[in-house]
């Protein structure tokens, strides 16, 4: 299964936040980091943002949000076959 990234400005459009609550979500625990595909180039995988914004909406606790991104992290973490990722950015 293909694996779709978002890159950072359609990311903070879809979310309504700014940069710095991005960073500081990220930070605190409550959203998984980006996929660093080089120096300049990073994106996160489309799936885990979905799960964090089902969460939102969900009104989950911060406890919960970090949950998810330790979780996310691990699964991304076992993927091995990194030629499922689609570069369409």
């Amino acid at each position: 299964m293909p694996i779709f990234f978002v890159r950072l400005p359609e990311l903070l459009e879809q979310l309504a936040v700014g940069k710095t609550t991005l960073y500081a979500r990220i930070k605190q625990g409550t959203f998984p980091p980006p996929v660093k595909f080089g120096e300049r180039v990073s994106a996160w995988p489309e799936h885990e943002v979905d799960t964090v914004v089902n969460a939102y909406m969900r009104s989950a606790t911060k406890e919960d949000l970090q949950k998810i991104k330790e979780d996310l992290h691990a699964i991304r973490e076992k993927l091995e076959d990194k030629s499922q990722y689609v570069f369409g950015f």
